[in-house]
């Protein structure tokens, strides 16, 4: 029998391309880290009993997080306003990635890295309940995505998530200088 035991899900952190501020690693959940495949269905012409389920594109669902209110500057929030109420309209894609850490040693575990991220939506989804006075205000941010990637290698570190493109790229055995576009044997 083996020894393994799913890890934990409480300890994860979240990284944003551009912004460092440690508030913004922090969330309470994270929801939506899943894809499907859209298929079509095709009925087979003459013969009614049959039909053809085919394979299609990737559809992903929007990325959703929440954590407790953060009421100064906040790297995220800042993001949020620039894309959402700014005029004229700007919005600016970042890479996301969402680290589930070990729970002994607080190395990643895995990571999901989300492309071309973009904020469409920004709630307190429980409002203020003033008949409890323990709770704690929670906002919640949506995310709409190109797509993204999982690494179950034990994550990626946050450099390697950003490291700058290399000088040569390996083509058929050849080294090419994606800037110069010329060949090295």
């Amino acid at each position: 029998m083996s020894d393994y035991r799913p890890p934990a899900g409480f300890y994860f952190n979240l990284k944003f391309d551009g912004i460092s501020e440690a508030i913004d690693a922090s969330f309470k959940e994270v929801k939506g880290i899943s894809y499907e495949m859209v298929t079509q269905e095709i009925k087979e012409g003459g013969e009614n009993r049959f039909h053809h389920t085919l394979p299609g594109r990737m559809k992903y669902s929007n990325l959703e997080l929440t954590r407790g209110l953060v009421v100064w500057n906040s790297g995220v929030f800042n993001w949020l306003k620039t894309n959402m109420a700014g005029a004229p309209l700007k919005v600016t894609p970042k890479t996301v990635v969402v680290n589930l850490l070990n729970t002994g040693s607080g190395d990643p575990l895995a990571s999901w890295t989300f492309a071309n991220a973009y904020p469409i939506k920004w709630s307190i989804p429980n409002g203020f309940d003033g008949m409890s006075s323990n709770s704690v205000v929670i906002e919640s941010l949506t995310l709409a995505y190109q797509y993204f990637t999982a690494d179950y290698s034990g994550g990626s570190s946050w450099d390697k998530v950003f490291e700058p493109l290399p000088t040569k790229v390996q083509l058929h055995g050849k080294g090419v200088s994606p800037t110069k576009g010329s060949t090295q044997g």
